[in-house]
Protein backbone atom coordinates (compact mmCIF):
# COMPACT_ATOMS: atom_id res chain seq x y z
CA UNK A 1 0.00 0.00 0.00
CA UNK A 2 1.21 3.74 -0.94
CA UNK A 3 0.78 6.54 0.85
CA UNK A 4 -1.81 7.86 -1.34
CA UNK A 5 -3.66 4.58 -0.20
CA UNK A 6 -2.77 4.69 3.28
CA UNK A 7 -3.88 8.51 4.18
CA UNK A 8 -7.17 7.82 1.65
CA UNK A 9 -7.40 4.46 4.38
CA UNK A 10 -6.97 6.56 7.52
CA UNK A 11 -9.06 9.69 6.66
CA UNK A 12 -11.88 8.67 4.47
CA UNK A 13 -11.98 4.64 5.19
CA UNK A 14 -11.46 3.75 1.45
CA UNK A 15 -11.79 -0.02 1.02
CA UNK A 16 -12.28 -2.24 -2.30
CA UNK A 17 -16.35 -2.37 -3.35
CA UNK A 18 -15.25 -6.29 -3.46
CA UNK A 19 -13.78 -7.57 -0.41
CA UNK A 20 -13.25 -4.14 1.66
CA UNK A 21 -9.12 -4.83 1.47
CA UNK A 22 -8.03 -1.12 2.35
CA UNK A 23 -7.23 0.84 -0.67
CA UNK A 24 -8.59 3.13 -3.11
CA UNK A 25 -9.99 1.56 -5.73
CA UNK A 26 -11.04 -2.10 -6.71
CA UNK A 27 -8.29 -4.52 -5.43
CA UNK A 28 -6.15 -6.28 -7.62
CA UNK A 29 -7.42 -9.63 -6.29
CA UNK A 30 -11.00 -8.31 -6.85
CA UNK A 31 -9.77 -6.90 -10.56
CA UNK A 32 -8.98 -11.06 -11.49
CA UNK A 33 -11.99 -12.47 -10.03
CA UNK A 34 -13.80 -10.16 -12.41
CA UNK A 35 -14.39 -11.89 -15.58
CA UNK A 36 -17.30 -9.86 -17.39
CA UNK A 37 -17.84 -12.71 -20.10
CA UNK A 38 -21.67 -12.36 -20.90
CA UNK A 39 -22.86 -16.17 -21.02
CA UNK A 40 -25.91 -18.22 -21.23
CA UNK A 41 -27.25 -19.44 -17.63
CA UNK A 42 -30.65 -20.72 -18.73
CA UNK A 43 -31.71 -21.36 -22.14
CA UNK A 44 -35.15 -20.64 -22.90
CA UNK A 45 -37.69 -18.72 -23.90
CA UNK A 46 -36.48 -15.69 -22.55
CA UNK A 47 -32.65 -16.57 -22.80
CA UNK A 48 -31.04 -15.42 -19.66
CA UNK A 49 -27.28 -14.22 -19.62
CA UNK A 50 -25.59 -13.15 -17.08
CA UNK A 51 -22.14 -11.48 -17.02
CA UNK A 52 -20.98 -12.29 -13.64
CA UNK A 53 -21.41 -15.35 -11.30
CA UNK A 54 -23.36 -14.63 -7.93
CA UNK A 55 -21.10 -16.28 -6.04
CA UNK A 56 -17.41 -14.49 -4.27
CA UNK A 57 -16.98 -11.22 -3.22
CA UNK A 58 -17.68 -9.74 -6.10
Amino acid sequence: MNTLESLADLFLGACCPGCTAPGIGICQACLEAVNPAPRVILDGPPPIIACMGYHGPI
